[in-house]
């Protein structure tokens, strides 16, 4: 059963947004647990007292249990922060939405330009107007308010950082907590019963 509990700690290592992976490895460890435990009661004669087994088994069940229950924590907080960080991308897109038109816009002058001559002639002939004092329609129009781009990256919410937390804790507190559960359990075991 010891391979079974730490078994269900790999969970800690994959990734939050592999939910089967990990909702499978909760449920099968557990359902395991409760298999062997189940088979091993059938061997026990019933008494009405708990017996060293059943605290053992009590035992690993609640630490399998335990690392299911941090997977929910992980999601529900994973979740929570991929929903913020889409909320803060949406909102980024539509910060560059004015850039978007202004490149599309550039791009459609520039097409219909080609199409209707060669483009270095059509910047040729503006640069003449220009140093003649006449100027083009485009350079006489009034200066644009510069406008500055958001950053490119969107950060992680702080609700997945929280969920990467989660699991960093849960890699050394499992393992600490369950080690001592043997030690304590152990020692009663052999040195008093």
């Amino acid at each position: 059963m010891i391979i079974l509990v730490m078994g269900s700690w790999v969970s800690f290592w994959l990734d939050a947004d592999a939910i089967v992976g990990r909702t499978f490895l909760g449920v099968m460890t557990l359902l395991t647990v409760n298999t062997i435990i189940a088979t091993v009661g059938k061997d026990v004669p019933i008494v009405s007292y708990a017996k060293a087994i059943d605290i053992w088994a009590g035992g690993c069940v609640t630490f399998v249990f335990g690392a299911f229950l941090e997977y929910a924590a992980v999601s529900y907080y994973n979740t929570r922060g991929n929903s913020e960080t889409r909320k803060a991308r949406v909102k980024k897109e539509d910060a560059l939405l004015p850039f978007k038109l202004m490149e599309s816009s550039r791009r459609a002058t520039m097409r219909a330009r080609a199409a209707s001559g060669s483009d270095e002639d059509a910047e040729a002939h503006a640069h003449d107007r220009a140093s003649n004092g006449t100027g083009s329609v485009l350079q006489r129009r009034p200066a644009q308010p510069i406008m500055r781009k958001p950053d490119a990256e969107v950060p992680r919410h702080k609700h997945c950082i929280q969920a990467k937390r989660i699991d960093l804790i849960s890699r050394v507190l499992f393992p600490t907590l369950f080690g001592m559960f043997n030690v304590g359990y152990w020692i009663v075991y052999i040195l008093i019963l």
